[in-house]
């Protein structure tokens, strides 16, 4: 069982780099997003996918170990949380337990980072998505204003009123 929890504090280790990765992808990302640098963020986007990518192929691996520890301890495998794996090391591989709960230590705070950091990007976002969608009306107006020919609106009258900044002329 020492092999499968040195395998599963390996792993654990590996899904943490990957996590510093994607929270620099997302540090970038943020930078992007204020700087309205599309370009760049595009060019982002994949290298994002293969983070994510390799962290599902390393977290497959993770849960396969889990399960053998859950086996080897005779608890069902759902119920074998971080807290109880903490727990159940202290008490079967104390030597292993300080490494194993900074391991957990470190993955618990990168989740939570790169969770608050994807948020925080994902507001930017909808509010660049916001300003378009402000700039638009002001320039289009909520429904364009079309005239006839001696600048009358077509159809009589403005089914809107607005202020329209540009109108078109048929």
């Amino acid at each position: 069982m020492e092999k499968v929890l040195r395998e599963l504090i390996e792993v654990l280790k590996k899904e943490n780099e990957i996590l510093e990765s994607l929270i620099e992808c997302g540090n970038l990302k943020q930078q992007y997003i204020i700087a309205d640098n599309v370009k760049e963020l595009d060019k982002l986007l994949p290298k994002e996918h293969v983070l994510l990518a390799n962290l599902n192929t390393w977290e497959d691996k993770r849960l396969m170990l889990q399960e053998k520890m859950a086996d080897y301890w005779q608890v069902k495998r759902e119920e074998l949380t971080a807290d109880k794996m903490l727990e159940q090391v202290k008490a079967s591989f104390p030597f292993f337990y300080p490494e194993f709960a900074e391991i957990m230590d470190a993955l618990t705070a990168n989740l939570s980072f790169l969770q608050r950091l994807n948020r925080h990007n994902n507001e930017l976002i909808e509010q660049a998505l916001q300003y378009i969608e402000t700039v638009q009306v002001l320039l289009e107006g909520d429904e364009a204003g079309v005239y006839g020919q001696k600048n009358n609106p077509a159809g009589g009258k403005v089914s809107k009123p607005g202020i329209n900044l540009i109108d078109k002329k048929v």
